[in-house]
């Protein structure tokens, strides 16, 4: 059975009506933006905590990275909480800068 087009058009539009308005709006796209930028708002302790933890970090890397033999398993595992006890330090020690490259990332 062929249905010719204009038959077809006219049976959506007399069912589902005739929209003009575009799929997604720009207030649909722009709802995560505005919930993402509360999120961040409400962060802004977060500085002393990475701090924290980076120092905590950093010392227990330490410990493991000088205390065990050079090539042993424990002295990477060490080596590595010392580079990520470093990162969360001076992601601590700037936390509106990195706030900052984020909501860029983001594009909030």
């Amino acid at each position: 059975m062929i249905i010719e087009m204009s038959t077809a058009v006219s049976w959506y539009i007399n069912t589902f009506g005739e929209s003009t308005e575009p799929l997604m709006t720009s207030t649909v796209l722009t709802a995560p933006a505005k919930e993402i930028q509360t999120v961040f708002d409400n962060l802004s302790g977060l500085s002393e905590v990475f701090t924290a933890i980076g120092l905590v970090l950093i010392v227990y890397g330490t410990i493991g990275w000088v205390s065990y033999a050079e090539q042993s398993k424990s002295s990477t595992k060490g080596k590595q909480l010392f580079i990520f006890g470093v990162l969360f330090l001076v992601v601590g020690f700037d936390y509106n800068g990195f706030l900052q490259v984020i909501k860029y990332a983001l594009g909030v």
